[in-house]
């Protein structure tokens, strides 16, 4: 089974497909259960709000290159298409373990981490790939990103 096309206008949007998901069934069509999803995502929505981790040295290094290659490129086209591309690296602090993760802590913090930043002001920490981007711009990377990984979960009726 393909993955859903979602799209989320606001974070209300988002938080109604939690509760929807949360209340289950749902189809796993992707390689990570809602846990695992709502604990990678709350990671990347934790960090425009507290600041990005610093990335090993090698990484460091590189990544100067990288957003100015093809980063900012990309920030507009996932902006633009509202699409986040599949199979794109991640950091692996972001990636878990089923057995590691619970649907309800996972889903809280998700929920709790998009509360904060529904009330942050910014600035906005520059995007070690992406670069700059406003606190809108933000967001709505943010909702693009939730929308990619939660289409792999689809509801059963």
């Amino acid at each position: 089974m393909p993955a859903r096309e979602l799209h989320f206008e606001n974070l209300d949007d988002l938080r109604r497909e939690l509760g929807r998901l949360k209340s289950g069934p749902y189809e796993q069509t992707g390689k990570w259960n809602l846990s695992q999803i709502c604990s990678h995502l709350e990671c990347w929505m934790r960090y425009p709000v507290d600041g990005f981790p610093r990335p090993p040295f090698l990484i460091t290094i590189i990544m100067p290159v990288m957003k100015f290659a093809i980063g900012r490129r990309m920030f507009r086209k996932v902006l633009k298409t509202g699409k986040f591309p599949n199979g794109a690296p991640t950091a692996p602090e972001t990636v878990f373990r089923a057995e590691s993760v619970n649907d309800h802590d996972s889903i809280a913090a998700l929920l709790k981490t998009i509360d904060r930043l529904e009330r942050f002001t910014g600035p906005a920490p520059d995007s070690p790939f992406f670069g700059p981007m406003s606190i809108d711009e933000c967001r709505k990377l943010q909702l693009i990103h939730c929308a990619h990984h939660l289409g792999f979960l689809v509801p059963k009726t």
